[in-house]
């Protein structure tokens, strides 16, 4: 006889799930809420709410920590090797309250996030990420299934997921620019043959950016033009200047890329948190 051992895994997901503004994570019964999914402090906002939300039937314990990633030429995160002297700063600038709590089945939890900043302090951003981590209040062993012959042929995994939302701390005067430096059609990651536009941008400037993407097709003459694509929530991290994404492209039932010669693509980042739709860069290619 094979015997299967039960076990639980602790995951760290930033890529979770972004729904109107809450990052969802969803694992067996495990399920946890976390609202905003994005917190910018500075001289004038020193605090802010985080609601942690459980939608569990059963009680869940949970542990806040910080994290520090590192954002690629692709957008992709990964942790972060060495801290950074600014990441450093960060930890000791922002404190979180409680550290540790214990939610009511479907219960919810403030956690208080307060930035105090030390005198003398350059200019610019600090950032970090807050992980909401669930621990298991149970821990003994799941049920095995039992298979035909009373043979054990199925293991219950119990998966947490974390979830990680980026905290920026903006000190006295922060400001950034951004440029789109190119667009070629290409395929999204993982999708070959499917439309897409990849698009580079370029950030320059003190505190990062973050927007939405739009890709808007317009024919001679046709001044409003169609949208062909958009990517909400788009972040270009400091210290990272440069950025490659793909957007995929919706293009009409039997319409090629083709057939789109002769028009012109109008690139959009606009801001997605402070003016919202301000057009923080723009740029036209001719087909």
């Amino acid at each position: 006889m094979i015997r299967s051992h039960p076990f639980r895994l602790v995951l760290s997901a930033f890529f979770v799930s972004i729904v109107l503004g809450a990052a969802v994570a969803h694992a067996g019964s495990v399920s946890l809420v976390v609202t905003p999914t994005r917190v910018v402090l500075d001289d004038r906002h020193r605090s802010q709410d985080i609601q942690v939300i459980s939608l569990s039937n059963e009680r869940l314990s949970y542990e806040v920590d910080t994290e520090h990633y590192m954002q690629a030429g692709d957008g992709t995160l990964s942790p972060a090797r060495q801290k950074t002297k600014r990441q450093e700063l960060a930890e000791k600038m922002i404190r979180f309250s409680p550290r540790r709590a214990t939610l009511a089945p479907k219960g919810t939890q403030v956690v208080r996030l307060v930035y105090r900043a030390p005198q003398g302090l350059p200019d610019g951003e600090y950032r970090l990420h807050m992980s909401v981590q669930p621990t298991p209040l149970d821990s003994s062993a799941a049920a095995l299934g039992t298979g035909e012959g009373g043979s054990d042929q199925a293991a219950i995994l119990d998966i947490y997921v974390g979830i990680s939302i980026p905290v920026f701390v903006r000190v006295g005067e922060s400001s950034a620019k951004v440029a789109v430096t190119g667009a070629t059609f290409a395929s999204p990651k993982g999708k070959p043959g499917a439309p897409g536009l990849k698009v580079g941008f370029k950030r320059s400037g003190n505190r990062s950016t973050f927007g939405d993407v739009s890709v808007i097709y317009k024919r001679p003459g046709d001044a409003k033009g169609r949208l062909l694509g958009r990517l909400p929530g788009i972040p270009i991290y400091y210290p990272n200047e440069n950025l490659e994404i793909v957007v995929p492209l919706d293009l009409k039932s039997g319409e090629a890329l083709k057939s789109l010669a002769g028009g012109s693509i109008e690139v959009l980042y606009q801001d997605a948190e402070g003016d919202q739709g301000e057009v923080l860069a723009s740029s036209t290619f001719n087909l």
